[in-house]
């Protein structure tokens, strides 16, 4: 005799199969997580040293500042230094404006004036919240005038390559920061 009740087909479920599922998907869910606490924990420790170099001019009065600024949260390790003006290379802005200034201005108007400089090379570092002066005049207003218009001519370049304490590397160029893939040794 058969009986009126339907058979059913299925298989008890495995408890066990299903608790070492579950705890399978926790664990690569938990790496999951682990990975992108990892990766967010760098970004931040790399933010926090974060330098930003920018390059500002000063012109008052008599006076002229030529001033290379850290405005980052971390130093900045100056990588490679280059300045240009109407063709000229050089890799010395004391020379590049020294030049400038020997060879294109009224020579009397300059021995007046108090001329002071500071260079900037590879290997120097600049703290967070510290400024170089690159390049300073006084008693001058010929002097002050004919270096604010040196400075804002589209042929003047200066472009400073640095990088953090990670190694991260960026280029000022033009006012312009940006950030590089590769770090010039």
């Amino acid at each position: 005799m058969q009986s009126d009740k339907p058979v059913d087909p299925r298989k008890p479920i495995n408890i066990e199969l299903l608790l070492g599922l579950s705890a399978t998907f926790l664990s690569v869910a938990a790496l999951i997580v682990s990975i992108f606490q990892t990766r967010i924990a760098r970004e931040q420790q790399q933010a926090s040293v974060w330098p930003y170099i920018q390059l500002t001019s000063n012109h008052l009065d008599n006076n002229f500042e030529l001033l290379l600024k850290n405005n980052g949260v971390g130093p900045a390790l100056i990588k490679k230094v280059e300045f240009r003006y109407h063709g000229k290379s050089e890799f010395s802005h004391t020379k590049l404006l020294n030049h400038i200034v020997n060879t294109e201005t009224i020579q009397d108007s300059v021995r007046k004036a108090g001329r002071f400089w500071n260079a900037v090379v590879p290997g120097d570092v600049i703290k967070a919240g510290d400024q170089i002066e690159i390049y300073k005049t006084t008693n001058s207003s010929y002097l002050a005038d004919f270096l604010g218009q040196v400075t804002s001519d589209s042929t003047f370049q200066f472009q400073i390559t640095y990088s953090d304490v990670y190694g991260n590397c960026w280029l000022l160029d033009r006012g312009e920061v940006t950030r590089l893939d590769d770090c010039p040794e």
